[in-house]
């Protein structure tokens, strides 16, 4: 089991903080981006990390295995919605009906092959936000808690051992989201069309889904905006408001990187939103959690769908 180290701010944290285990339901191992990645090419592990999913398992439902061979090639960009009841642009049914891994299906043993030839220095970079920020979630999520209990002995006396106590809304701190946390609103279903009564009941498309078939291993496509904007002279931006990243500055900073996007890796964003965070001050932090949560991020547009699409990323992180 591993155990990270300096998972609270400095300075937010109680005078001694826990090291936290990586489980399949905590927040530790994510993707949001730290400030002090430098490196373009490693191959990218995560362990896990949650977000509103169901955290048990059920005998109604079994656990996907990790694909084992080629998996069918993307269609046309054109040619989506595959299921015509989804929403736009979806792919449901690619991967068969009871799919529950999504574009994770293209990380074969294939593609986890070529990711691993790419490796060149060996660094291992976090990439986790601490667990005790943002300070002040958003949407009234209650902030995180910890506490650590020093265990007795049956009559009463001190042990020389600890545990720790924690309380985690799962989406703070840096996180993974799963194919339960934001479903097609207009038809009210989820990945695959899904239920909110299938989710309750069945157990499916939980983020322990992900864990058990192997978790995420990719080769991870970096992308620095702040460092774009200022390689093109162009003046920063506030990471903290909204501010939408265009399929044109994708294309161009891939470009700038010299990586040729393929099946199978990961696209990882960063936007300065943490480093831009730990500048703020308490009435400011509490300020922004009472604000609609509008931050930069990929523009929210059909033509950077596509393009994330057809450069045959599996998910987008930042």
């Amino acid at each position: 089991m591993l155990y990270p180290d300096n998972i609270f701010k400095s300075g937010d944290a109680p005078a001694t903080p826990p090291r936290v285990p990586l489980t399949p339901w905590t927040s530790v191992a994510s993707l949001t981006i730290c400030n002090s990645i430098r490196v373009q090419k490693h191959v990218l592990r995560v362990v896990d990390s949650t977000s509103s999913q169901s955290h048990k398992e059920t005998k109604a439902t079994a656990s996907p295995q990790p694909p084992t061979m080629e998996q069918p090639s993307r269609p046309a960009f054109s040619d989506l919605p595959l299921d015509k009841e989804g929403p736009p642009g979806n792919a449901w049914g690619l991967y068969g009906f009871d799919d529950e891994l999504g574009a994770l299906n293209m990380l074969t043993p294939h593609t986890v092959r070529a990711a691993s030839k790419e490796i060149q220095t060996g660094d291992r970079i976090s990439l986790d936000w601490y667990l005790n920020l943002p300070s002040h979630p958003s949407f009234d999520r209650p902030p995180f808690g910890w506490r650590m209990e020093n265990r007795t002995h049956p009559d009463g006396t001190k042990r020389t051992v600890n545990d720790d106590h924690l309380d985690i809304n799962t989406q703070s701190s840096s996180q993974w989201d799963g194919f339960r946390h934001y479903g097609y609103q207009q038809s009210r279903r989820y990945y695959g069309g899904r239920t909110q009564a299938d989710l309750e009941s069945r157990g499916v498309i939980g983020i322990d889904r992900v864990a058990h078939a192997g978790g995420i291993t990719a080769r991870g496509v970096i992308l620095d905006y702040p460092r774009y904007l200022k390689k093109k002279g162009r003046d920063g931006v506030d990471a903290l408001s909204s501010h939408a990243i265009t399929p044109r500055e994708l294309r161009e900073m891939v470009e700038l990187t010299g990586v040729q996007p393929r099946d199978g890796d990961l696209l990882l964003l960063r936007t300065g939103f943490t480093e831009q965070y730990d500048k703020l001050g308490k009435e400011e932090r509490e300020a922004l959690a009472g604000k609609p949560p509008a931050f930069a991020g990929v523009e929210s547009s059909k033509e950077a769908l596509r393009w994330i699409w057809e450069s045959g990323f599996v998910a987008v992180a930042g």
